[in-house]
């Protein structure tokens, strides 16, 4: 699959956004990729909102812990949207060669502990992509 230079722009100005060296830098621009060539920029846009509420609330059940009161309905919120970016991660590699869709399967579709950490660190950086682009909006408007 061919990643063009704008797509490559922007994943590396999220970066210096971030000022972070993405570990799925690749996985990103891939997402991206596919988003634009299937019209599907809506279903990465919705993946990068899961993407930040899921960062956010993994931080927050790693304080606090999973099971206490407080963090109950956090905590089941947090299993849902976790799933929802999965699907969303799911449809948009659905399009993908078969080497893209291997790559994925195998760092971040195919449930194991590595795999679920990857899963969670791809949403983390991904959480980025959908903070520069809610601070390009502010500085636009």
């Amino acid at each position: 699959m061919i990643i063009k230079e704008a797509t490559k722009l922007f994943v590396s100005d999220v970066e210096k956004f971030a000022q972070k060296k993405f570990h799925f830098k690749p996985e990103i621009e891939y997402l991206l990729e596919l988003s634009k060539e299937n019209k599907l920029e809506q279903v990465f846009d919705e993946l990068t909102f899961y993407a930040k509420f899921v960062s956010n609330a993994h931080n927050i059940l790693n304080r606090t812990g999973m099971d206490g009161t407080d963090t109950v309905k956090l905590s089941d919120e947090y299993k849902l949207n976790l799933q929802r970016a999965y699907s969303l991660l799911s449809t948009l590699t659905e399009f993908a060669p078969d080497d893209v869709k291997n790559s994925f399967a195998k760092r971040i579709q195919i449930v194991s502990p590595d795999s679920v950490e990857n899963l969670l660190s791809l949403m983390y950086e991904l959480s980025w992509v959908k903070n520069y682009n809610l601070d390009k909006e502010k500085m636009v408007g």
